[in-house]
């Protein structure tokens, strides 16, 4: 038996006396005459599989099954960045200037740069919603308590590190020099439930 598929197959489904062998046939051969038409989906419409079987007029599963058979890729865009002519010869002139002068031209090579250190701070929130324990029988149950569950503390840490030095193999520098919070310790000012009067307390800087 022979079908002759045209277009993607709109009115399957309103045909109940076809089985589902045969259904799954000719939604194969469709998407196969329609793998060009993909193209003619407007990207706004790609999305998901849901989305693109509904403008491919097919089932979701069956738009599945040849995802999975490679008929047609998944991918996942990541945004660039809008680079101009001047950006494009300032990042050329930066991998240019990353060159040892000593071996140009015979034999270019990049500067070892072990003598170069990367500063960068990051931020960490002083915990989470919900975090993990493992608790042995009868213990406690510990209790973390915020002012706002959906306002967290931040602070900030300097990180410092450079790059790893080897000899024969071996690691003799990781490159960690340290990371560095930005907070600074003061004596309590006011008794409180948490603490009393002058103990000291880590502050965080407000930057």
């Amino acid at each position: 038996m022979f079908f002759v598929c045209v277009g993607t197959p709109n009115n399957i489904k309103r045909r109940r006396h076809y089985p589902p062998d045969i259904k799954r046939v000719i939604y194969a051969m469709c998407l196969e005459r329609s793998a060009p038409g993909i193209k003619d989906v407007p990207l706004r419409q790609r999305h998901t599989v849901r989305d693109l079987a509904n403008a491919l007029h097919m089932p979701k599963s069956t738009l599945h099954d040849r995802l999975k058979e490679g008929k047609f890729r998944r991918h996942t865009n990541a945004i660039k960045f809008t680079l101009t002519e001047q950006n494009m010869k300032e990042r050329v002139r930066f991998c240019v200037n990353m060159l040892d002068s000593q071996s140009i031209p015979d034999d270019p090579t990049f500067k070892s740069l072990y003598n170069v250190i990367y500063i960068d701070e990051k931020w960490f929130y002083r915990t989470k919603k919900n975090q993990i324990y493992y608790l042995a029988p009868g213990e406690q149950i510990p209790r973390r308590t915020v002012k706002s569950k959906n306002f967290i503390e931040k602070v900030m840490f300097l990180g410092v590190k450079a790059r790893p030095r080897f000899e024969n193999g071996v690691c003799t520098f990781d490159g960690k020099i340290g990371i560095f919070p930005f907070t600074y310790l003061e004596p309590a000012k006011r008794k409180s439930p948490n603490r009393p009067r002058g103990k000291m307390f880590n502050f965080r800087f407000q930057i």
